[in-house]
């Protein structure tokens, strides 16, 4: 929410528009935002450049499987 806010802050958007939506995700890729998970940065196709964030898969029996383990 809060990279949402400061980009509507940067970009100003006058009217509800297509145009207006563009601006605002220009200013969403344009400058890092500082938040609770650290500085957030996107690519120019919109993509975070370094996620913050792991996806992680428990199993029955506790074992907890990353990225790093095949999921069977």
């Amino acid at each position: 929410m809060g990279v949402l806010l400061r980009a509507i802050q940067v970009a100003k958007p006058v009217e509800a528009s297509a145009t207006a939506l563009r601006q605002v995700a220009r200013a969403i890729r344009a400058t890092p935002y500082q938040g609770a998970m650290g500085t957030l940065r996107w690519t120019a196709n919109g993509d975070l450049a370094t996620p913050p964030y792991s996806v992680y898969v428990t199993k029955r029996g506790g074992r907890v499987l990353g990225w790093f383990d095949p999921v069977p």
